[in-house]
């Protein structure tokens, strides 16, 4: 399916809140387009990694993602107090990644996608803008 730019843009953003909800959050149940990423981390233990699902259904560990990104950990500033600095990235996909299915993510603090399971609390904020087939 081609990149259509007469359809309307939605934006979802959701800080993950360290229950199964963060391995399988179903965004869109159409075709459609993956335009923008952004993934930030307050970890200053781990990174966090990010699984973006071409599928209609519930993720689980045998579905196969279609991209997938580290998001990077944060350091700690020295001083008085530390503090975490956070880190994340920020990937604009060019004419998008075409999802013939629907749009679904998961935030896991594991790197296999066979094998994803929930990162803490309140450490991952993850902000995708995407289409869909039809006119939200």
């Amino acid at each position: 399916m081609p990149y259509n730019p007469n359809y309307k843009v939605a934006s979802h953003t959701r800080l993950n809140d360290g229950t199964s909800s963060d391995l399988s959050q179903l965004l869109a149940t159409r075709p459609g387009w993956l335009q923008d990423v952004q993934a930030f981390s307050m970890s200053s233990v781990a990174p966090g990694y990010l699984f973006i699902y071409d599928t209609t259904a519930a993720v689980t560990t045998a579905t196969v993602p279609v991209w997938q990104a580290v998001i990077p950990f944060s350091v700690f500033i020295s001083g008085a107090t530390n503090s975490p600095m956070g880190a994340g990235f920020l990937g604009s996909l060019s004419g998008g990644i075409t999802l013939n299915n629907g749009l679904a993510y998961a935030v896991s603090s594991n790197a296999a996608a066979s094998s994803i399971s929930t990162s803490p609390a309140g450490l991952v904020r993850v902000n995708l803008q995407y289409q869909t087939s039809s006119c939200l």
